[in-house]
């Protein structure tokens, strides 16, 4: 009767203390994962919750997913519109005022009132077609071409739009970095940040996977051919990231004719030359802030929106360093586009991308 008795207590206090111990172990397990990655738990709450302070290294910025939830997909307020992610601000907005984008001819003159361009929701291309560009003025710096547009009107330039990008990441570069998701992460966000400031162009990620196909091909092309083979999941554009810089005609392999009534939506992007290669863990890349791949980002995101490759290396836009070349990044300055090429992506900013196949 006595060992019926202790047997029926020892039950009744295991059924009561049992779950206590388990949720006390569930703590302290879930105490010792956020304190092994207490860096990557801290990036996920500012950046996506809008919760704590920023990780070391990165700004103040509010982080802006917390604020889109009740917004409309796709739009975004202009003064609300920073860096994805909220990463440094070390991309300024070119010296360019509505004023001067709509009141200057393109040989540097004032235009004569009341020929500024109406502002509209956001003006059509057709109005653009057939009418021949102004020769531009030969520019002095970077700031005097960023400047001197006649077709360019402050609305095109003012009115948001986002572009949904899902990235592709070669897994044997990414094999040399165990935080090759940030990585990637803070490109696409210097490169938002850089599209914003020339075009108000936000970029937004949809996801980043590993990718095998730069392994088994043989040539840009066969890499290409892959990548036109995935599932872009709902995002406008897909970027398959390389391991290796990219040649010009690797850039150019997703870019619309100049008559085509929708944008690009699949390029290849390669590391900037001047970055080390994927051998060497951790080594930081020579190719400006941002990251490894902004430069590729830049360069890529321009030709599916319409952008030209510029070849001349004694071109003024080679040597300004337009992204939209090989040419090394200005040193000390922002990322910045020559005028020809902004004005090609400005005029098709609005265009729908090419819909993603059965």
């Amino acid at each position: 009767m006595e060992a019926r008795r202790r047997f029926a207590t020892a039950r009744v206090v295991l059924w009561f203390t049992g779950p206590v111990f388990v949720a006390l172990f569930l703590v302290a397990w879930g105490i010792h994962l956020g304190s092994v990655h207490r860096g990557t738990v801290r990036h996920f709450s500012w950046r996506f919750l809008g919760v704590g302070a920023p990780p070391d290294g990165e700004s103040e910025a509010p982080a802006p997913h917390a604020r889109e939830a009740k917004r409309p997909a796709g739009v975004k307020p202009v003064s609300d519109q920073g860096a994805a992610g909220g990463f440094p601000s070390t991309f300024g907005r070119p010296q360019l005022s509505a004023a001067e984008v709509g009141s200057r001819s393109s040989d540097g003159t004032e235009a004569p009132a009341g020929s500024q361009p109406q502002p509209n929701a956001l003006p059509g291309v057709a109005a653009h077609k057939g009418t021949p560009s102004a020769p531009s003025p030969s520019p002095r710096s970077a700031d005097a071409v960023g400047t001197a547009a006649s077709d360019l009107s402050a609305d095109r330039l003012s009115v948001p739009v986002q572009v949904r990008v899902k990235l592709l990441v070669d897994d044997r570069w990414a094999a040399h970095h165990a935080d090759w998701l940030l990585r990637v992460q803070r490109s696409l966000a210097a490169a938002s940040e850089a599209y914003q400031a020339h075009f108000g162009i936000q970029l937004s990620l949809t996801g980043a996977v590993l990718w095998s196909g730069p392994r088994m091909a043989h040539s840009q092309a066969e890499a290409y051919r892959d990548l036109c083979g995935h599932p872009r999941e709902g995002a406008d554009v897909l970027l398959g990231l390389l391991g290796q810089p990219l040649s010009a005609d690797g850039y150019g392999l997703g870019a619309p004719a100049p008559s085509a009534t929708l944008n690009g939506a699949y390029g290849l992007v390669g590391l900037a030359p001047h970055a080390p290669p994927s051998s060497q863990p951790g080594a930081r890349s020579g190719a400006g802030p941002g990251g490894a791949h902004t430069r590729g980002i830049l360069r890529s995101l321009g030709h599916l929106l319409g952008g030209r490759e510029v070849l001349d290396p004694n071109s003024q836009a080679f040597a300004l360093g337009t992204w939209m070349s090989a040419a090394p990044p200005p040193s000390g300055r922002p990322p910045w586009v020559d005028l020809d090429n902004r004005r090609r992506i400005l005029l098709r900013k609005g265009l729908p991308f090419v819909p993603e196949g059965p």
